[in-house]
């Protein structure tokens, strides 16, 4: 059996593919400096999805601040080539 039983990595070596679509939406906005309510209104999804997208996130990728999740999000850059 496999030690690594949550690898979502797909073996590309990018650690933002475990994310959701939305989970990488809302992770550019916050990096950005939004508030939770400022991404809430810009995806037109309640405040506490956009809470729940960002602790997912942050969970996933280990990375609780905002400036670690700006760092991740300038290195891999989340939403690139996804036609949004």
């Amino acid at each position: 059996m496999s030690t690594a039983c949550w690898d979502f990595t797909h073996d590309t070596g990018n650690p933002l593919d475990m994310l959701t679509p939305r989970e990488k939406a809302v992770m550019v906005l916050y990096a950005q400096g939004l508030s939770i309510k400022e991404i809430a209104n810009d995806l037109c999804i309640s405040v506490k999805t956009a809470e729940t997208h960002r602790n997912n996130f942050g969970r996933k990728l280990g990375y609780p601040n905002r400036s670690q999740i700006t760092a991740m999000a300038l290195e891999h850059k989340p939403l690139a080539g996804s036609g949004s």
